[in-house]
C-alpha cells in the first residue's frame, strides 16, 4: 500500500536526539506513513540505531549519502526518494505531538492545497540557560482560513517544519532546496508559498523544535546566509515571472556578521536593490530589519560600514527596538 505521508529527516550525528525524535514519528496515531532517515555520513552511533530502528519497522527506511551535503543536500534526495502521496520535513533532535501528521493530514485533503501551514511549535531547551537566548523575530501569526501566499511567506517563520507538501506540487515545479549550509529554508518555503494562487493556514498539534547549544551558536553564524536566500528567492521568482511588490525580501531575526568585505559587497548590493521597496512596505519588516537594509544600502563602503553599524551599536539599537515593542504589547 503506497503511504499518504513520507516524513524526511535529514540525519548527522544524532546518537543523542534521534530515538525521540523516530519515537513521535513511529508512534502518530496516522499509520500510512514512510520514514526516510537520510544519513549525511554520520560518524558516531547514528546508524546502529536507525538500522536496530528500521528492522523492527518496515516503514523506516535509511538512504545514505555518498558524501556529506548537509540538510539542503539531504532533504532534496528525500523528495526524490519518497513514495507518499505528501512531503513532510523534520529535523533528527525535533519531535511531534501524536497527533501531528493525521491533523495536517487532514487538513490538506480537505482544502486540497498543495501545501498547508501550521505554525504552531514549542522551543524546546536542554538547560535553563539556553532559555535565555530565545529571541523575539517579530513574528505575528494570521488567524486560519485562507489568505495570500505572500502573507503567509511575510508573516509566518521560513521553517519548513510548520509545513505540508503534495509531492507532484514539488516535482512538477522544481521546487528544490538550495546549495546553502544555512538559512536554505527560506528558498524553499518562500518559492513553495508564492507559487501558490492562496495558502492555507490551520492551528493544530505541536512541533517541538530543540534549541540546542551548538544549533544556536550556528545560527549566530548564519545571517549572511539567512539574506544570501532571501536574494537567492528574489532572483527566483523573478525569474519565473511572479510579481515580487508584497514579497518579504529581507529579515535577519539571527546574528548578522557582516565580517568581511566580500560578504559587504554582496549585502551592500543587494539591500541597495531593495531599499526602495522595503520602505514602501514597513509593514512586512520590523525594526532590527529595516535598521539594517539601510545601514547596509546607505554606508559609503565597508570601513565606513564597520564604524558605524559595528555589533554593539547594532544590538543596543535591537534590544531597545525589541524593549518597546515588548512594553507596547503588555500595555
Amino acid at each position: 500500500m503506497r503511504p499518504k505521508i513520507s516524513v524526511v529527516i535529514p540525519v548527522y550525528n544524532a546518537e543523542r536526539y534521534v530515538t525521540r525524535c523516530l519515537d513521535s514519528v513511529q508512534n502518530q496515531s496516522l499509520e500510512e506513513l514512510e520514514v526516510l532517515c537520510v544519513d549525511d555520513r554520520s560518524t558516531d552511533g547514528t546508524l546502529d540505531i536507525l538500522h536496530s530502528r528500521a528492522a523492527k519497522d518496515p516503514r523506516l527506511k535509511i538512504i545514505t549519502l555518498p558524501v556529506n551535503s548537509g540538510p539542503a543536500g539531504a532533504r532534496n534526495k528525500g523528495i526524490d526518494c519518497a513514495s507518499g502521496e505528501y512531503v513532510y520535513f523534520m529535523d533528527s533532535d525535533d519531535w511531534i505531538d501524536s497527533d501531528y501528521l493525521s491533523s495536517m493530514l487532514s487538513e490538506i485533503i480537505l482544502t486540497g492545497q498543495d501545501v498547508i501551514v501550521n505554525p504552531e511549535y514549542i522551543e524546546e531547551y536542554e538547560s535553563f540557560e539556553l532559555m535565555n537566548k530565545s529571541r523575539d523575530l517579530g513574528y505575528t501569526i494570521p488567524e486560519a482560513g485562507y489568505v495570500s501566499p505572500f502573507a503567509v511567506q511575510s508573516l509566518i517563520p521560513p521553517m519548513v517544519y510548520l509545513r505540508m507538501y503534495r509531492r507532484s506540487y514539488l516535482i512538477e515545479n522544481n521546487i528544490r532546496f538550495p546549495d546553502f549550509r544555512s538559512g536554505e529554508d527560506i528558498f524553499f518555503t518562500g518559492l513553495a508559498e508564492v507559487l501558490q494562487k492562496r495558502s492555507y493556514i490551520f492551528h493544530g498539534p505541536k512541533y517541538h523544535y530543540l534549541q540546542r547549544e551548538r544549533s544556536l551558536r550556528r545560527q549566530d553564524m548564519s545571517g549572511f546566509l539567512f539574506l544570501a536566500n532571501y536574494k537567492a528567492l528574489r532572483d527566483e521568482v523573478i525569474s519565473r515571472g511572479i510579481p515580487i511588490d508584497e514579497m518579504k525580501l529581507f529579515q535577519v531575526g539571527l546574528g548578522l556578521k557582516v565580517d568581511s568585505e566580500e560578504k559587504f559587497i554582496f549585502l551592500h548590493e543587494y539591500c541597495k536593490e531593495i531599499l526602495d521597496q522595503v520602505m514602501s512596505h514597513l509593514s512586512i519588516y520590523n525594526l532590527f530589519d529595516v535598521y539594517w537594509v539601510k545601514a547596509l544600502a546607505m554606508s559609503a563602503d565597508y570601513e565606513d560600514f564597520m564604524s558605524n553599524h559595528g555589533a554593539t551599536p547594532a544590538l543596543k539599537i535591537v534590544r531597545q527596538s525589541f524593549s518597546h515593542n515588548n512594553n507596547a504589547r503588555k500595555q
